[in-house]
């Protein structure tokens, strides 16, 4: 599969390792070369960053790997194109919110999410400052990434 592995040092000074490859994620294309889910599932405890990933995540035919996600990352950060709220458990994540979260443009306006309208206006808790624009709705004033930390421990 063709892909990038990048070595890098953290703040701390300690390896990293990012991976980004091209391959056909919905659940047909994992079933046809299932060599990029065997390869996540052996590297451990993940961060995952999704960007603009176009809703897939949001639909049936992409459950493998939204599973996969959510099984195996201690972190996830995202737009609201990643995966939807309704697919986190509840008390299983802790959410941080960035940005404006609107409504998503015209051409994905069915993945409406009425969740993160609430936690992006609760007066409570409210969003960190985001000072560049992402995804979609890419000017800095109209864009949002969500940033989940995983509370309760990874399954094995």
């Amino acid at each position: 599969m063709p892909g990038v592995e990048m070595k890098l040092r953290g703040p701390d000074g300690q390896p990293k390792t990012v991976y980004y490859f091209s391959t056909d994620l919905s659940n047909h294309g994992l079933q046809v070369k299932p060599a990029p889910i065997q390869f996540v599932r052996s590297l451990g405890p993940l961060t995952t960053y999704v960007k603009s990933a176009t809703y897939l995540m949001h639909k049936l035919y992409f459950s493998e790997v939204r599973r996969l996600v959510l099984r195996h990352s201690r972190y996830i950060l995202q737009d609201d194109s990643g995966i939807a709220m309704k697919f986190f458990q509840k008390g299983a994540w802790q959410f941080n919110y960035y940005g404006t979260y609107k409504r998503p443009i015209n051409l994905f306006a069915k993945h409406y999410q009425p969740e993160l309208t609430a936690a992006y206006t609760d007066t409570l808790h409210r969003p960190k400052a985001l000072p560049f624009g992402t995804g979609y709705n890419w000017r800095q004033t109209d864009s949002n990434l969500l940033l989940a930390r995983r509370l309760i421990p990874l399954a094995d």
